[in-house]
């Protein structure tokens, strides 16, 4: 059978259009806080300025388990977080808080290495100011179905006191995030913690030293009311 000049230009857009939505970019629907990184910190001011800054190619493939909006354990300074978040909205007990548009976000600065006492910021040989631990709170709505995670680092549970509640935990990277039920009844993203591991805190332990610090593991989980208060 042959076919008429009408139906092959049919054909021929049918398959354009197939083959451009297989090779068209990610459903902008999907959460990756390294890109919106690259929107944030990509200007005049800042650019070439970060150690936090990733290149196109890397916000592409990174996932939260990098950091939020790159904020990394142990390499990121309080210099590089005020450029992408900008001055803190208050400080409690060494905890310093900010807000953005998205997010409120609680982080403890080491202080003066080495030092005795149960203070978190005091137990790393790290320079001040280095970010050692960090809690985000979600202010928009976000499906997990919609994030971006690398699911087989994560074990999962179910706070048996507050209904709907869950803690996916990553050991590895020293990664909680906490759902819940919204008001439609699907799951979303309500926190994302980020702690030093076991390695980390090997890693920066201060020379001649034992166990300074105790590393999480996670056995007492977090609350649902997660705030700005934390051993500081």
């Amino acid at each position: 059978m042959k076919l008429t000049f009408l139906q092959i230009l049919i054909i021929l857009v049918l398959a354009s259009s197939f083959f451009a939505q297989k090779n068209s970019p990610k459903s902008s629907n999907i959460v990756n806080y390294c890109e919106l990184l690259d929107s944030t910190m990509y200007d005049e001011k800042t650019i070439g300025t970060s150690a936090v800054i990733y290149s196109s190619a890397e916000s592409e493939n990174c996932t939260i388990e990098d950091g939020w909006n790159g904020i990394k354990l142990f390499q990121t300074n309080r210099e590089q977080v005020e450029k992408l978040v900008g001055k803190p909205v208050a400080t409690d007990d060494g905890t310093v808080s900010y807000e953005t548009a998205d997010a409120l976000v609680n982080i403890i600065y080491s202080n003066t290495p080495c030092q005795e006492g149960n203070r978190l910021r005091n137990k790393f040989n790290v320079p001040q100011s280095t970010v050692i631990w960090y809690l985000v709170v979600l202010k928009k709505t976000v499906k997990f179905s919609n994030f971006e995670w690398q699911k087989n680092l994560y074990s999962k549970s179910q706070d048996i006191h507050s209904f709907g509640v869950v803690y996916y935990i990553n050991q590895k990277n020293g990664v909680v995030i906490t759902t819940g039920l919204s008001d439609e009844g699907f799951e979303q993203v309500r926190t994302i913690r980020f702690e030093p591991t076991r390695k980390m805190s090997l890693m920066n332990n201060c020379k001649g030293k034992k166990k300074i610090f105790k590393s999480v593991q996670f056995k007492d989980k977090p609350t649902a009311k997660e705030t700005i208060k934390r051993t500081s």
